[in-house]
């Protein structure tokens, strides 16, 4: 069976990529700016900024959000448009990448 690794979209972390208790002061992101930078630097780098500010990286393909997080269906959607958004980018830049390998003169 094939597994996958997971972050939360609505959750801190601390400098070592565990969750931070949720007891504790921000460990819920209920932001939507927030979430959406947050997600945004995953996609980009894989890596979250932990609350002590330490870029921790995170080996995952999967993106989830805690149903009983207040904002939880706006979070998801502000993932799915990061994520569809992430790879329409993807998509451009894989594709210049091929023109300009076939037709180095091909205007930028």
């Amino acid at each position: 069976m094939r597994t996958v690794g997971k972050v939360f979209a609505d959750r801190a972390y601390d400098d070592e990529g565990r969750l931070v208790n949720r007891r504790l002061p921000g460990a819920v992101i209920t932001d939507l700016k927030e979430a959406e930078v947050r997600i945004n630097q995953f996609l980009g780098r894989c890596t979250f900024t932990s609350q002590s500010g330490k870029r921790v990286k995170f080996d995952a393909q999967c993106i989830l959000v805690h149903s009983d997080t207040p904002g939880a269906v706006e979070i998801a959607k502000v993932v799915r448009n990061a994520v569809e958004k992430g790879a329409v980018d993807r998509a451009a830049h894989r594709t210049r990448e091929l023109i300009g390998a076939r037709w180095p003169s091909a205007p930028s």
